[in-house]
């Protein structure tokens, strides 16, 4: 259990603090399923954000409001400026991917030292956002061998 938890309790059973740490600030506490009209909106603007969305669903990890909204980030971004702010992006993931880790994983933080979790976290969220890279860029060629140039007139059909 977190340090900043544990004195949460401690607190509202009038104790002595152990720690004296504050809870971290995320951009969402827990993550919550979002309503699945907002898929709609991130099919509309494929890309690299899209698919890690769909990576951390398969991995049965319910996205959160600010999960979609880093995701339709990233496909504004595109591939190129998502592969340069790779570190921004772990970053803005990592506080919600610790939550949801000793939330659902709980086992996880008392087997393993804080920073020893953070760190493992940090590193698979980076190959996630990398993979989410490479399948978007897969994506981006497959659709663009699917257009043929007319004969005539040069330009491209579907």
């Amino acid at each position: 259990m977190p340090h900043w938890k544990v004195d949460s309790y401690r607190e509202k059973w009038g104790m002595p603090l152990l720690f004296n740490e504050a809870k971290p600030e995320t951009n969402c506490d827990k993550a919550v399923p979002v309503v699945s009209h907002n898929i709609e909106v991130l099919n509309q603007d494929y890309g690299p954000g899209t698919e890690l969305i769909e990576i951390y669903s398969s991995m049965g990890v319910p996205p959160c409001q600010a999960c979609y909204d880093l995701a339709k980030k990233m496909n504004q971004w595109g591939i190129h400026e998502c592969e340069e702010r790779i570190e921004e992006i772990v970053e803005d993931i990592l506080p919600r991917a610790m939550n949801w880790l000793t939330d659902n994983r709980p086992w996880i933080s008392k087997m393993f030292p804080n920073i020893l979790t953070e760190s493992a976290a940090r590193i698979k969220i980076k190959s996630d956002v990398k993979k989410a890279i490479e399948l978007s860029k897969k994506q981006l060629k497959n659709r663009k061998s699917t257009f043929t140039t007319c004969g005539s007139c040069g330009k491209k059909k579907a």
